[in-house]
């Protein structure tokens, strides 16, 4: 199993930063993998940005699922039937 310690070096670990928005974030972190591994800062911060998007996307249309599986169960028992579903002997 790969650890945390196993992919980030000392230098990408950054501790007491702040920051007001996502954005910022990612362009400290660009900044940092451009300082100490030569990338370049916009397109670091850009694919950040991008990851939580994707991930925000997922994550949303898995809550969506969720609901529907809900609200599917909810109503499972209680859907409507005909008159000759309930009776299949057909009408007294």
């Amino acid at each position: 199993m790969i650890t945390l310690s196993d992919i980030l070096l000392p230098e990408d670990i950054l501790l007491d930063l702040e920051v007001g928005s996502a954005a910022a974030l990612f362009d400290e972190v660009g900044q940092n993998m451009q300082r100490w591994h030569g990338l370049p800062r916009v397109q670091v911060a850009a694919a950040l940005a991008a990851l939580v998007r994707r991930r925000t996307l997922a994550e949303m249309a898995e809550a969506a699922g969720r609901m529907r599986r809900v609200r599917h169960a909810a109503l499972g028992d209680s859907t409507l039937r005909s008159d000759t579903q309930a009776c299949p002997e057909g009408p007294k």
